[in-house]
């Protein structure tokens, strides 16, 4: 159920190794490769490059679960993961994570999951990456939902993802999720080709509901510079329901060939809405320098 698991070493190289053929099983940790601290242990300054990971159940996981332990400085580069039933890297309580030069592909169809799963985990880099055909979004980044903590020091730079939500429907090339962002900037992506399918056998008809960019009950964003097109629903789709999603910045994008160019939506119908929440969902949202192309509504503001 594992090809190499780490549970207590720092000060790691791993270079030109190729894992495949491992095993999945919903009763355990399990995948390609595994950093899964045990209590009170670190493993620090990891760093994997030029790796093939292919045919497996997870990819790469990233997990501080154990009391007192402790991810840090995990440098991932020049890596193909391609065809898993679940993510191909998934992250959870770890610090400092870069990812880059990267191609990821053909990850969660069989799970609906998505291609990068990092939740709780400060300082991230994913630069230079190519991301496509997964069965949810393409990336995530979860934060702390409610919580007063912040997700700090995030950037997503330079990826072109796309032919994502191919195995289920509302969600994203690239979506970030709850609660408050801090130093957190989208810069020079292509989000593209995104259609969102609920079941494969809908496809000829199916919900068609997936965005470029997706920033969901999430504040503090910076998104600039980026191309968002060919999404069935809107290229930059801000939506608070539970979370208010305030202090947004949008600039310099383009948004084509999509629903909806822009989109502040209003989560005030969902049965799980806050209603503190939704009566300052978008609060001191900027808007400046888009270029709106083809879109059946260039910009949507519900004010």
């Amino acid at each position: 159920y594992s090809g190499m698991k780490i549970a207590s070493a720092n000060n790691l190289e791993i270079d030109g190794l190729e894992i495949r053929n491992i095993n999945y099983s919903s009763d355990n940790i399990n995948g390609a490769v595994i950093i899964n601290p045990s209590k009170n242990e670190d493993v620090e300054n990891i760093i994997f490059k030029n790796l093939i990971l292919n045919n497996s159940g997870n990819g790469i996981i990233l997990s501080a679960d154990a009391e007192k332990s402790n991810i840090n400085n995990i440098s991932i580069s020049d890596i193909n993961i391609r065809d898993l039933l679940k993510n191909a890297l998934f992250s959870l309580n770890a610090t400092n994570i870069r990812i880059e030069n990267s191609e990821i592909y053909n990850a969660g169809h069989y799970f609906n999951e998505n291609g990068v799963n990092i939740i709780r985990t400060n300082d991230i880099k994913l630069i230079n990456n190519k991301v496509h055909d997964t069965g949810y979004n393409g990336v995530q980044i979860v934060g702390y939902e409610k919580s007063d903590k912040e997700i700090k020091n995030v950037l997503i730079e330079n990826n072109t993802i796309y032919n994502s939500c191919q195995s289920a429907s509302f969600c994203a090339a690239l979506k970030l999720y709850g609660g408050k962002y801090n130093n957190a900037i989208v810069r020079k992506n292509v989000l593209k080709d995104n259609i969102g399918w609920s079941y494969c056998q809908e496809k000829t008809g199916g919900k068609n509901q997936a965005q470029g960019l997706f920033i969901s009950n999430a504040s503090g964003i910076t998104v600039d510079s980026n191309i968002s097109l060919n999404n069935t629903s809107a290229g930059f789709h801000v939506y608070p329901r539970q979370i208010e999603a305030n202090n947004n910045i949008f600039t310099n994008n383009l948004a084509g060939n999509s629903r909806i160019g822009i989109d502040l939506a209003n989560g005030g119908s969902a049965h799980d809405a806050d209603k503190n929440a939704v009566a300052t969902r978008h609060d001191d949202t900027v808007i400046k320098n888009n270029i709106f192309l083809n879109n059946g509504i260039g910009l949507n503001l519900d004010l």
